[in-house]
C-alpha cells in the first residue's frame, strides 16, 4: 500500500490543535489602506481561527497524516430545559 502523502500547500496554511485545525483569516496581506477600519478591525481578532466543524473533513483529507478523525464531533448543545426534560422521562420509566 502506498504512503499517505500530506499536501503541502495544506500543511502551510493549517496547523493541528486540540480543538481543530488553526487557520489565519483572508484579506489581511495587501490594499489595506483601500478597505474600511472597521472591516481591518474584524478581520484583526487575534490573527488567527479555527476551521469550521463543517469543513474540517476537507482539510483531514488534505493532511492524514495529522492525526485526527473525520469522524469526531463535539457532543451538541443541549439547551437546560432539554435536559430536564430528558431526566423527567428517564425516571419516569
Amino acid at each position: 500500500m502506498p504512503k499517505l502523502k500530506t499536501n503541502r500547500a495544506a500543511a502551510k496554511r493549517f496547523r493541528k490543535t486540540a480543538k481543530g485545525f488553526k487557520r489565519y483569516s483572508a484579506g489581511r496581506r495587501h490594499n489595506l489602506g483601500d478597505k474600511p477600519r472597521k472591516q481591518k478591525r474584524h478581520l484583526r481578532s487575534g490573527g488567527s481561527s479555527l476551521v469550521h466543524e463543517s469543513d474540517a473533513h476537507r482539510v483531514v483529507a488534505l493532511m492524514p497524516n495529522a492525526r485526527t478523525s473525520p469522524r469526531k464531533r463535539a457532543t451538541p448543545y443541549v439547551a437546560k430545559a432539554d435536559r430536564a426534560e430528558k431526566a423527567v422521562k428517564a425516571a419516569s420509566k
